[in-house]
């Protein structure tokens, strides 16, 4: 059974077929192989054939999508890192409302 390919060796493979497949993904995610297909100029098996191959070849790691926050009613989310080290015997409460 051969290997996978490195990711390296998929990246540097790809044609200017495969790069325009990838751009119309990035941005329309759940277009049919069909209409992709005729978008980059090829009929719907081998357009089926290269997102698989760029699927298996770790190229495509998924598909996602993406949520509109306002549809949602949903604020700013924010990670925030907070470091402590300890000075005293007390304890201060701190309370932060957004």
């Amino acid at each position: 059974m051969a290997d996978r390919p490195s990711r390296e060796r998929a990246t540097r493979d790809l044609d200017r077929i495969d790069r325009h497949i990838l751009r119309i993904l990035q941005q329309e995610g759940r277009i049919s192989f069909t209409e992709l297909g005729e978008r980059v100029g090829l009929s719907t098996t081998p357009c089926t054939e290269r997102v698989r191959r760029l699927e298996r070849d770790g190229v495509i790691e998924g598909y996602y999508a993406r949520l509109n926050p306002q549809a949602l009613k949903a604020g700013l989310l924010v990670f925030v890192e907070i470091s402590l080290s300890y000075k005293s015997g007390g304890v201060d409460t701190y309370k932060v409302d957004f």
